[in-house]
């Protein structure tokens, strides 16, 4: 490990005591605190906008190897807030890297620039991979419907806890991407499996009713005429009479 990781490590982990005035101000580690919390939320614009204002207040109080010096410590710090967030699973491009590149800066408007690219870039990684995440677990839940939709006792809390969200997260999400609801898509599936059962015409209203996960043929029917604006008995004999 580098110098100056080693360095810049060191001065995040030491004591009050050693600390610069600058630092110890109550203000820069609320405004620290806030920036890491815009961080993990993905809030581009009030990120940078803190960002903005924790190195004017340093910028006014420090000279500029120290303010190179609390910029390495305060990328530690973010990566640290990430890491632990995200147990792991996000990080910093490379913080040796990032070290070393604060200290060949030689210019503070280039510094400044670079950190909010180092802001920027975090950010726009970690709302790539939950995008990612969230698209895999609507997948998950479409796969899992169509594989067991004639279970009656399929619904959102069910299907939830299998997937390990909240239901009112799986409902809220499942409708932003797919333009339904939760709700919509497996009556979609079963009406689907009903026309395939009832054009097999193997089965009885009864039978296809129970397939397709409604105990209950009456209210299948009426499921059934709600969705296609004809009675499965009505379908059935259109089916007959071509």
């Amino acid at each position: 490990m580098n110098d100056s990781y080693k360095e810049a490590k060191r001065h995040l982990y030491q004591s009050q005591s050693l600390k610069t005035e600058y630092e110890q101000k109550p203000t820069i580690y609320k405004k620290e605190n806030i920036l890491c919390e815009k961080i993990m939320s993905t809030e581009v614009n009030g990120a940078t906008r803190i960002l903005h204002e924790i190195l004017f207040e340093i910028n006014n109080k420090a000279s500029f190897e120290q303010f190179k010096s609390y910029a390495q410590q305060l990328c530690v710090l973010i990566e640290r807030s990430v890491i632990q967030f995200y147990e792991g699973y996000f990080k910093l491009k490379d913080i040796e890297n990032v070290i070393n590149e604060i200290d060949r800066i030689a210019d503070l408007k280039e510094l400044q620039f670079y950190l909010e690219e180092i802001v920027s870039d975090l950010i726009l990684s970690i709302k790539e991979q939950k995008q990612g995440q969230h698209n895999r677990m609507i997948e998950q839940v479409k796969v899992y419907l169509n594989e067991n939709y004639m279970d009656y006792g399929i619904s959102l809390d069910q299907t939830a806890d299998y997937i390990g969200v909240s239901s009112f997260y799986l409902s809220r999400s499942f409708k932003k991407q797919e333009g339904i609801s939760f709700k919509e898509y497996l009556t979609k599936i079963r009406m689907d499996k009903a026309i395939y059962y009832l054009e097999q015409k193997k089965k009885n209203i009864q039978e296809v009713a129970l397939e397709v996960g409604f105990v209950d043929p009456n209210y299948f029917s009426k499921a059934f005429r709600k969705f296609y604006g004809v009675s499965p008995r009505e379908y059935t004999q259109k089916l007959n009479l071509n």
